[in-house]
């Protein structure tokens, strides 16, 4: 905003003009590339392991939060859950307008449904399924 009250030239057309690409390459120039490595440096520098779910529901309650936007542009699915073994969970997540919903219970008509062990579902999840290679 400070940057907005710099005088950069006596033509008002050309000081609008140098007051908004001052400010927009500065946002761009500085502020993307630290929006998009930083927390992945902080992370490294601090030491911090990757997120590791230790139940479902701790799981579930996340997944709305990583959803990708970019990837979800354009779709409306909802997919059903049905958790067995340790845990167990019906539920289904609702992605549409770039969003995901979680809500418990039963879907009447899901676009796919999983059906899975607490315990596999956990294991995909965190990366610790066995390579079949």
């Amino acid at each position: 905003m400070l940057l907005t009250l710099i005088t950069y030239s006596d033509n008002m057309v050309l000081q609008q003009i140098l007051q908004n690409v001052v400010t927009i390459s500065i946002l761009l120039g500085i502020g993307y590339p630290i929006t998009k490595f930083l927390p992945n440096y902080l992370q490294q520098k601090m030491g911090v392991d990757t997120i590791r779910f230790t139940s479902i529901g701790e799981m579930f309650a996340a997944m709305p939060y990583g959803l990708n936007k970019k990837k979800a542009s354009g779709k409306d699915v909802t997919i059903q859950f049905h958790i067995t073994g340790d845990e167990v969970i019906n539920c289904f997540f609702t992605i549409r307008d770039e969003k995901c919903t979680y809500t418990e219970g039963e879907y009447e008509n899901p676009t796919m449904t999983i059906n899975t062990p607490a315990k596999i579902w956990l294991d995909v999840s965190n990366g610790d399924l066995p390579d079949e290679g």
